[in-house]
């Protein structure tokens, strides 16, 4: 049987402020994991699955070099038809096109993969999300 925390669960101690934020929302979303876990879509999917079934008129555009396996998608119910992808040749462009599909608002969603940003760029990631009432999910990697 599976148990689960108090419904009124407080920290103990009041978390330090962040020194990029300014009390506001976040509307990015970061997934950390091990470069060594093969399975990150098995995190990440069932997130794209409950984002594209409730986008409205507006799609998730998904920022990768890498290319995805449609059928996979399909599988954990991620309604392609309301996925966009944005294949960049470099790695060095993918944080001016985040940027860029935050900013215009035309997406419900951002996803981009294999980035590792820096906290001054998570800030201005974060100001390009709320200029587009845009969500983003960022995947990294890490040792």
């Amino acid at each position: 049987m599976a148990t689960s925390l108090p419904i009124h669960f407080a920290p103990s101690t009041k978390p330090e402020p962040h020194p990029y934020r300014q009390n506001d929302v976040d509307h990015i979303t970061e997934l950390l994991v091990s470069k060594y876990c093969p399975d990150y879509l098995q995190l990440l999917l069932p997130m794209l699955s409950h984002q594209s079934n409730h986008c409205g008129e507006r799609w998730i555009t998904w920022i990768t070099t890498t290319k995805v396996d449609k059928r996979l998608l399909a599988q954990f119910g991620v309604n392609i038809q309301k996925v966009r992808f944005v294949y960049p040749k470099s790695d060095h462009v993918i944080f001016d096109l985040v940027v860029s599909a935050l900013d215009a608002g035309n997406s419900h969603c951002v996803v981009a993969l294999n980035e590792n940003f820096l906290p001054e760029q998570l800030h201005l990631l974060n100001t390009a999300a709320k200029q587009g009432n845009t969500m983003g999910i960022l995947v990294s990697c890490r040792d």
